[in-house]
């Protein structure tokens, strides 16, 4: 009963608003070109970028073929 109270009262709407934006961002971001995708991506070139700048040992878990 309580948990109704809370979900009927401004508050409770306020919390429904946030999460439906939560969610939608969050969707958005597992898209295509999704600021998540994008991030790793970037993330991947800096990493090839920079082992090629560096002679690593073939042993090394960063070399990029």
């Amino acid at each position: 009963e309580r948990v109704k109270e809370l979900m009927e009262s401004e508050k409770g709407k306020e919390i429904r608003e946030t999460i439906l934006k939560m969610k939608k961002s969050a969707k958005e971001a597992r898209g295509g070109g999704g600021s998540s995708l994008v991030d790793l991506k970037m993330l991947g070139d800096s990493w090839r970028e920079h082992a090629s700048w560096n002679s690593l040992s073939p042993n090394s878990p960063f070399l990029f073929a």
